[in-house]
């Protein structure tokens, strides 16, 4: 049997796909000279829903921490001179730490005070001690 009549065949895949909401079959059947601006808002919720559905899937992929190119995860970042961060337990043992420097700046970076869970390592250091040649390396 062979069918002829289009509408017919239109009428019987709607009766047997209730899932097919008539502004999709509209536009995308529709020939020149047609106005499919009614379901462009549709689309546009539909869009907008992927959107919001990217951003969240995105937030849910980004690390809280970012790793350097040499394996280095950076945890904090000077704020009114003071640089705190803690290291979350699930990282282990601590084998190395880095303190990078990101901008230029006219004063010196002093590494105070490190603390492991229980115990303080360091000690308050002031600018008078005779740490700077320590620092330095020979020229």
């Amino acid at each position: 049997m062979r069918l002829r009549n289009v509408s017919f065949l239109t009428v019987l895949l709607f009766g047997l796909c209730g899932l097919v909401s008539l502004s999709w079959y509209t536009a995308f059947s529709s020939s020149r000279g047609d106005v499919v601006d009614i379901y462009q808002r549709e689309f546009l919720a539909l869009r907008e829903r992927l959107h919001s559905a990217e951003q969240e899937n995105l937030r849910e992929k980004t690390p809280k921490y970012h790793r350097t190119e040499d394996g280095f995860i950076r945890i904090g970042n000077f704020q009114n001179g003071i640089a705190e961060g803690e290291v979350d337990p699930t990282f282990g043992p601590l084998e190395a730490m880095r303190l990078s420097v990101m901008t230029d700046s006219p004063v010196w970076v002093i590494l105070s005070e490190v603390r492991t869970p229980g115990r303080v390592t360091g000690t308050r250091l002031k600018p008078t001690q005779d740490l700077y040649p320590k620092l330095l390396p020979e020229l």
